[in-house]
């Protein structure tokens, strides 16, 4: 697809995993939204350790990929958004993350 530039329907795209959903055109803003609020409600600590480990593990050998990935999750291990994480889960109730 990348060399011939020809394009392919939607539900293609999904099927492949070329996107993660398909909505209707009047929908776009809302479902981006939507779909924002889902990676916000999680601690941005580890959300951005986890788009690093991705970013950084594309070029890397599975090997490498592996300790960036133990690295992201030891930055996260000892931090006040962990220990929230696993009382809310405990206590039934949403996090309250505070990015520390």
């Amino acid at each position: 697809m990348i060399l011939s530039g020809a394009p392919i329907p939607a539900d293609e795209a999904l099927g492949i995993g070329l996107v993660n959903r398909v909505v209707a055109p009047g929908r776009l803003m809302d479902a981006a939204m939507e779909m924002a609020a889902d990676i916000t409600a999680h601690s941005p600590l580890a959300v951005a350790a986890s788009l690093a480990a991705v970013t950084r593990g594309l070029t890397l050998s599975i090997a490498e990929g592996l300790a960036v990935e133990a690295a992201a999750f030891a930055s996260v291990l000892h931090t006040a958004d962990l220990r929230e994480g696993i009382a809310a889960f405990r206590e039934r109730r949403p996090p309250q993350f505070c990015g520390r």
